[in-house]
């Protein structure tokens, strides 16, 4: 009997032509979730940033609109702020917007005297 260990060339070709397949399709949806962790993590500290402005403009009783930044720590982060006086007058409306040049988030809070 006259036989041979091993594989073929073309049986050696198609697994790897699987396995290359597989690869990209791999690599594709770990690149797709990182890109979103990314940006999730930036609106995760926007907002942050944004929620402690908020909390220190209501403190300070703003009044009409105000921008800046976030001081040396996070000096490409901007914000801006309005304050609107509700139509009853019973209170006034604080729209805080944070941006980083094209992504913005925006956080509103009615506050009540």
């Amino acid at each position: 009997m006259d036989f041979r260990a091993g594989f073929t060339l073309l049986e050696v070709l198609i697994a790897l032509a699987i396995l290359s397949s597989v690869s990209l399709v791999v690599l594709r949806a770990t690149g797709d979730n990182l890109t979103r962790i990314a940006a999730n993590g930036w609106e995760d500290r926007a907002t942050a940033l944004g929620r402690d402005k908020l909390i220190n403009l209501k403190a300070g009783g703003l009044k009409g609109n105000a921008q800046g930044n976030f001081g040396p720590d996070q000096p490409q982060l901007t914000w801006r702020a309005s304050v609107t006086e509700l139509d009853d007058g019973a209170g006034r409306l604080i729209a805080l917007t944070v941006s980083e040049g094209d992504r913005e988030i925006s956080i509103e809070e009615i506050v009540f005297p």
